[in-house]
């Protein structure tokens, strides 16, 4: 077991890394599974039409960008990896970028009617502080909105690559996966852990979905027919009460 593991999780060079290709010299170029989370969330556009939002892990600003074609009034991502914000400040100059974690993030004077998170808790070692902070960066009956990795399948053997893993505790395990293009480690942990630090922070539960591959991410990625019935993410809102 590689002690390093969470270590590894939490730092946001591994986005920086010269043999991660995700995106091509565009941020406007996505990758099958970004236009599939797209896919996923475009339905709740009452969440950010109209409204501000702080997206947490922004990464290029991708989707910030298309809050702001379908409606939001402010978008603001926090992201600490100097790659991503180098690229997302050049294909996407109406998002404001801050470059640096979530747990250093001091906010700003005014709250947001919507922070999202799309995968980024899996690189943020502290969720009960992080959702401390959500609660008080939120307007009143703002909202959260979640996706992380399936707990089950973000270990599941798949696609040929060599997972290692670090367990810390009943409900949390860090996961190194290595891919063709990269190494990449995530903290994967069981809804409930979130579900719990969001009722804690006063923050209800509206809405909670498996999210499983869909069509046209198949199509792009066949690989992904046999887990066309596994959910791979989670959707989680939450709501901050008035």
């Amino acid at each position: 077991m590689n002690n390093n593991l969470l270590d590894l999780a939490v730092n946001p060079s591994q986005y920086d890394s010269t043999d991660l290709n995700w995106t091509a010299s565009s941020g406007l170029e996505l990758s099958p599974r970004s236009e599939m989370i797209w896919e996923c969330i475009s339905p709740y556009e009452n969440l950010w039409k109209g409204k501000t939002v702080l997206d947490i892990g922004t990464g290029t600003g991708w989707m910030l960008n298309r809050f702001l074609e379908l409606g939001a009034i402010k978008v603001t991502g926090v992201e600490p990896s100097q790659k991503s914000i180098l690229l997302g400040r050049k294909s996407f100059p109406k998002v404001t970028f801050v470059e640096t974690s979530f747990d250093k993030y001091a906010g700003t004077s005014d709250a947001f009617n919507l922070i999202s998170s799309i995968l980024s808790f899996s690189h943020i070692r502290d969720v009960d502080g992080s959702f401390k902070k959500i609660a008080e960066l939120l307007t009143s009956l703002g909202k959260f909105l979640l996706i992380i990795q399936n707990y089950e399948y973000g270990q599941a053997e798949r696609h040929g690559y060599e997972i290692s893993k670090q367990v810390l505790s009943e409900r949390e395990v860090v996961v190194s996966v290595k891919r063709k293009i990269c190494v990449m480690t995530d903290i994967l942990r069981k809804s409930e852990v979130y579900i719990e630090a969001a009722l804690n922070q006063g923050l209800t539960m509206e809405s909670h979905q498996g999210l499983h591959p869909t069509k046209n991410f198949i199509e792009l990625n066949p690989s992904y027919q046999e887990f066309e019935n596994t959910a791979i993410f989670e959707l989680m809102i939450f709501k901050k009460s008035g």
